[in-house]
């Protein structure tokens, strides 16, 4: 660790995916060909190899042994046709399928079958999914000392779905489209930091990025130059916005599929009726890690605004997959899900998603300026309540900070609970500490408004009672969720409290951190620390310098 430098290395199977260590040696599982090696603590060789029959992603140490968890291997069911069914969406552009359609999830969902950008996440199962692999690039690449230019090694002999070649250009081109096209989206800070991304965003049809992104055809390499060193910019280039497409894509969000280099091949999609994915003729596994091949021969997928005969559909055999809850809740309330996961235990299926759900506290406004009233309502607060509200242990789990249990950087830590422990973990309210804040703060009494959406109602519901608990007169305001956050948006600064959800675009916990900037948007407590912003500042700076 002083020298941050590799001293051996030991061979112990295909993509090590979960380390455990006891003092019967260093245990390794590896998903790729589903084996669990143990290194001998006397001479560092792999020695005991178990075949799990399976791709292990996970290992665990207990007094009686090493267990694991294990996904199918990818040679146990390929071929077939996947089915999946999907609801229905109101978007600008109900044809378009394009990964850099900012707004629409479903067009994600598809981009990461039949797109690739250089950078990607380990396509693995557990914690080694946060791991940042190159997928079009050979490798992942130090930034300069600096901290502002990146240089990408293209792989060779990679090919559109068309047949096209994949070029370094084409990575500039895919970059000035996206800011051509959305340049004024939301997004465009995630790339405006390139040099000329700026300038981009301001004039997006004179977008020109050749300053900031250097090709090299015959060495096949990319040089990124950016205005001021950014520790997050590999993890953005893992997004579908920065998908590599051939140079004559359209100029325009596209109609028609455009040719790709994943597994896939979109053949159709519309919004309203459905499409459908064959296997891409073209595509050859290049990395295990970054692109493993695809299981199913098709995909299929029917539009249906019926959630209940969705889930028939799956029972009945006439479907596959259906999503039945997900970022934000779903088409099946919380008490649906839990009924369905009593009726098909065994096919209900449930994965953590990086998001965080909470309510704001305006520190502006009374009695929330008041950080006693803060901290007594975070004591008070029945975070198993909460969980139940969202739908019980399948869909949420309690925490007592910003960064969601499991991402990356996430330690536990929990100051506000009844018994503190040193595993970090809730426990219990601690009402007798909120009541004393209460009375010490001396505003008892106060009127509390909680904004909220129909589907967040029963826990918002919950906090309007607790503050009743607490000796507030507290009331519950609840609006459509586009004019909700439309209207908190436009007046966040004269709403005391309301409802509200982060959903991470990408595994770096700098951006759940930044919700607590001054100059963030998104920042709906309008809670503004300059000594918390040169933390945030440094801690970013201190990234650079230790990407470990």
């Amino acid at each position: 660790p002083v020298t941050n430098s590799v001293t051996s290395t030991v061979e112990v199977g295909a993509e090590p995916s979960a380390l455990a260590v006891d003092d019967q040696g260093v245990w390794v599982a590896s998903s790729g060909d589903g084996r669990l090696s143990r290194l001998d603590p006397e001479t560092g060789e792999a020695g005991e190899q178990i075949e799990v029959g399976g791709s292990p992603s996970g290992l665990a140490l207990t007094p009686g042994g090493v267990w694991t968890s294990v996904q199918a291997s990818r040679e146990s069911h390929r071929g077939g046709t996947l089915r999946l069914s999907w609801e229905p969406h109101e978007f600008q552009c109900r044809r378009c399928v394009d990964p850099i359609d900012y707004d629409n999830t479903q067009s994600w969902e598809l981009a990461s079958l039949a797109y690739d950008g250089l950078i990607a996440y380990r396509r693995v199962g557990g914690a080694a999914a946060s791991t940042l692999v190159g997928n079009l690039a050979t490798d992942v690449p130090e930034p300069s000392a600096d901290g502002r230019t990146y240089v990408f090694e293209l792989r060779s002999g990679i090919r559109f779905s068309n047949g096209d070649s994949v070029r370094p250009e084409d990575f500039r081109s895919s970059i000035e489209r996206l800011l051509r096209v959305n340049g004024g989206g939301s997004f465009a800070s995630y790339f405006e930091g390139i040099v000329g991304g700026r300038e981009c965003v301001a004039e997006p049809k004179g977008c020109d990025l050749s300053e900031g992104i250097e090709t090299d055809g015959e060495d096949g390499t990319i040089t990124v130059h950016l205005t001021a060193p950014d520790p997050d910019f590999l993890h953005k280039l893992t997004l579908p916005l920065a998908s590599v497409l051939p140079q004559d894509a359209p100029p325009r969000l596209a109609r028609r599929p455009i040719a790709g280099t994943g597994p896939y091949r979109i053949v159709d999609y519309d919004a309203e009726r459905g499409g459908h994915l064959v296997r891409n003729p073209e595509f050859d596994v290049w990395s295990q890690d970054a692109r493993p091949d695809g299981f199913p021969d098709e995909i299929t997928i029917e539009i249906s605004d019926d959630p209940e005969a969705q889930v028939a559909a799956v029972e009945r055999g006439e479907a596959d997959y259906v999503t039945v809850s997900g970022a934000f809740g779903g088409p099946l309330s919380p008490a649906d899900v839990g009924e369905l996961a009593v009726r098909q235990a065994d096919r209900l299926h449930s994965a953590p998603l990086p998001e965080t759900d909470y309510v704001f506290l305006n520190t502006n406004l009374p009695p929330f300026d008041d950080a006693r009233v803060r901290r007594a309502i975070n004591f008070a607060v029945d975070r198993r309540t909460v969980v139940e509200l969202a739908g019980g242990n399948l869909l949420a789990q309690p925490t007592c900070q910003a960064v969601p249990p499991g991402f990356p950087g996430y330690r536990a830590y929990c100051p506000y609970t009844l018994n503190p422990n040193p595993a970090g973990s809730w426990v219990a309210p601690d009402i007798a500490a909120a009541e004393r804040l209460v009375r010490e703060s001396g505003t008892r009494g106060a009127r509390i408004e909680i904004w909220t959406f129909p589907e967040r109602k029963p826990i918002v519901r919950y906090f309007v009672s607790l503050l009743r608990q607490l000796g507030y007169r507290s009331s519950l305001r609840v609006l459509p969720v586009g004019r909700y956050y439309s209207t908190i948006y436009e007046g966040k600064a004269r709403i005391q409290a309301g409802y509200n959800g982060w959903y991470a675009d990408y595994l770096a916990p700098a951006n759940f951190a930044d919700l607590y900037k001054c100059s963030d948007a998104d920042n709906f407590s309008q809670f503004c620390d300059q000594g918390v912003d040169g933390q945030l500042d440094r801690a970013r700076a201190a990234q650079r310098s230790d990407p470990a």
